[in-house]
């Protein structure tokens, strides 16, 4: 969760491709966040695959009706 704030967009890109991977609602927030204010634009679209993701699984497995 680190690497999502650190200072060189390839690592905080990388960073979310990774944690898109898992189901972690605690991560969605930061995920999110990054989406919308993270100064590269590489890292904003690959911040929002991972939302999107992260999303698609937690209605799968039947998380919080929310994040739909």
């Amino acid at each position: 969760m680190l690497a999502l704030g650190n200072e060189k967009k390839s690592v905080r890109r990388k960073a979310v491709e990774v944690v898109g991977y898992y189901v972690n609602e605690a991560c969605l927030a930061e995920l999110e966040r990054l989406a919308t204010t993270d100064e590269s634009d590489e890292v904003k679209e690959a911040a929002r695959a991972a939302v999107e993701k992260v999303k698609r699984k937690l209605r799968y497995f039947g998380a919080d009706a929310t994040l739909q």
